[in-house]
């Protein structure tokens, strides 16, 4: 598979959204690209977003950001697992500025007792902000784990305006 990858600096943070013609792969930070990336698309082929085939995705997060975007459109590119995607598909039906638990997402997929592996699966999840995994929180209302770290999730939150979290 061949992917583009384009570099940009948002919120004074460095990210990185790979796609192609079809849809996204990873939106993400520097950071964790290598990590994750690499996991779920171990045989592709990257390139320089020359054509500016990415620009719209940038654009969508930058607007994001600035607060003047509450949905995304984009196609996710398939990778991960049956139930990675049905958990990834259940995060994106999650509306802006609300919260759910883990246990909510659990039985959203029809899996009440695989809160563990929903957890595992929200971790993995390729497309930070665009399938919105900050918006899980724990059964008792605390910011929990987050793959680019608390006080992104707390950011997130706050353009969300979810103010218990700034």
């Amino acid at each position: 598979m061949d992917l583009k990858i384009l570099e940009a600096k948002i919120a004074e943070r460095n990210w990185i959204i790979v796609g192609n013609s079809e849809g996204i792969a990873y939106v993400g930070l520097r950071t964790n690209f290598e990590k994750y990336f690499e996991r779920l698309f171990p045989q592709v082929n990257l390139e320089e977003d020359n054509e500016s085939l990415l620009m719209p995705y940038y654009f969508q997060l930058v607007e994001y950001f600035e607060g003047e975007r509450e949905i995304f459109d984009f196609e996710p590119l398939e990778c991960g697992t049956v139930f990675q995607q049905a958990v990834w598909q259940a995060l994106r039906e999650v509306p802006f500025g609300s919260l759910v638990t883990y246990s909510d997402i659990a039985k959203s997929i029809g899996r009440p007792k695989a809160v563990r592996a929903v957890g595992g699966a929200i971790g993995r999840n390729p497309l930070l902000v665009f399938t919105p995994c900050h918006r899980v929180v724990g059964k008792d209302g605390a910011l929990t784990g987050f793959s680019s770290g608390i006080d992104l999730k707390k950011l997130l939150l706050q353009i969300e305006k979810r103010n218990e979290y700034a």
